[in-house]
């Protein structure tokens, strides 16, 4: 029960952490071809099934998203992702900018093209 309630304190904790003009969203379906992981946590490489909402942004089909264990955009959920699984993901479009072509440690998402970082808001094992 304890932690049940530490992760929706968790997840409340980081809705409160993103700015409202963060309106550049994007949901879909994606499967989990594999995972790694490090230090900071887990890196998995997805493919794109199906665009459900929004616009692609500037990625491959198949994409790296990274799922970090600590830090100011995390997503607590997505550590436990099945490959070869399908999920329902929802990023928001930061106006964080990195110069590396992934992630930094402490978010859980990824960066698109333009050096973009999208961030996880939602995620759901669709059946």
């Amino acid at each position: 029960m304890k932690i049940i309630l530490l992760n929706i304190s968790f997840i409340l904790l980081i809705f409160q952490q993103l700015p409202a003009e963060y309106t550049d969203t994007l949901t879909l379906e994606a499967c989990i071809l594999n995972s790694l992981p490090i230090g900071w946590g887990t890196l998995y490489q997805c493919e794109i099934h199906k665009i459900i909402e929004g616009e692609q942004p500037d990625i491959d089909s198949v994409f790296t998203m990274s799922a970090s264990v600590g830090g100011e955009h995390i997503y607590e959920d997505v550590h436990f992702l099945s490959v070869g699984e399908i999920y329902l993901i929802k990023f928001v479009k930061t106006d964080i900018t990195s110069d590396k072509p992934y992630i930094p440690a402490g978010t859980t998402g990824f960066v698109d093209k333009n050096g973009f970082i999208w961030i996880i808001t939602e995620l759901q094992k669709t059946e």
